[in-house]
């Protein structure tokens, strides 16, 4: 049997036990008798799929938790590369501080050039200075550049957890409609339609928490999103002072 056509089979028999269990509580009197009446349309029941479809569609538990793993290694792969993206970060930092210090060096001696009216050294030193300076905001650049790597990582992190958070709430739906599923193939008692209830309500229950995990899951896609166009716009800035410090020279 197809995954479509076993989807459309479960949801109508869902959707049929409640009528079912709607008709056994309206005939108190004679519960055994309208059981036995209903049994035989219960087995039988195959209608075409039904206008209330499942929101949370029906996958085999293999397929989710095969998602959840690849969620897992998004996850580590985030986590390897927020490590190294904040050791850069730190790195970049470093180098501003001591190109600073470059730059407070020359600015010094170009000053004191200027009092000693010495033109030549000054205007060596006033190109050291520009170049100096072009420097400095390339690193700057760099810096800033880490600085959207280390968020992109993390937004990286934060959705593959989310992702994989999802997958363990559609885990347990599955379970769930699972048990519900073997339920429809027992023999129909008061028993049974008392445990068809429990069951559905506790599909619901799972359904409403693996879309709202989906929910979450689309924020972080989202915030995930931006911090790849802010990376972008920094790799074109580096790009931009890059290129004029080379023409510079």
């Amino acid at each position: 049997m197809s995954i479509a056509r076993e989807t459309r089979r479960t949801l109508s028999l869902s959707l049929f036990v409640l009528a079912a269990v709607a008709t056994v509580a309206a005939r108190a009197q004679d519960p055994i008798s309208a059981m036995s009446a209903v049994q035989p349309q219960l087995q039988a029941f195959d209608a075409a799929a039904d206008s209330l479809l499942a929101l949370v569609a029906i996958r085999d538990a293999a397929e989710i938790q095969s998602e959840l793993g690849e969620a897992q290694a998004r996850r580590a792969e985030g986590e390897m590369r927020l490590q190294r993206a904040m050791a850069m970060k730190a790195r970049s930092e470093t180098r501003i501080r001591l190109k600073q210090s470059e730059l407070d060096a020359v600015k010094s001696r170009l000053d004191l050039a200027k009092k000693e009216k010495d033109e030549v050294r000054k205007l060596d030193l006033e190109g050291q200075k520009k170049q100096a300076e072009l420097e400095k905001q390339l690193l700057e650049r760099r810096a800033d550049l880490r600085a959207r790597e280390v968020d992109h990582a993390k937004a990286m992190v934060e959705l593959a957890a989310a992702s994989a958070r999802a997958c363990e709430e559609e885990l347990k739906l599955a379970a769930k409609r699972g048990e519900r599923d073997a339920l429809l193939r027992e023999a129909l008692t008061a028993s049974l339609v008392t445990r068809l209830q429990a069951a559905e309500l506790e599909i619901r229950k799972y359904e409403g928490q693996t879309l709202d995990a989906r929910i979450r899951e689309a924020d972080r896609l989202k915030d995930l999103s931006a911090k790849e166009v802010e990376l972008a716009k920094s790799r074109r800035k580096v790009f931009d002072t890059q290129l004029k410090l080379a023409i510079g020279r």
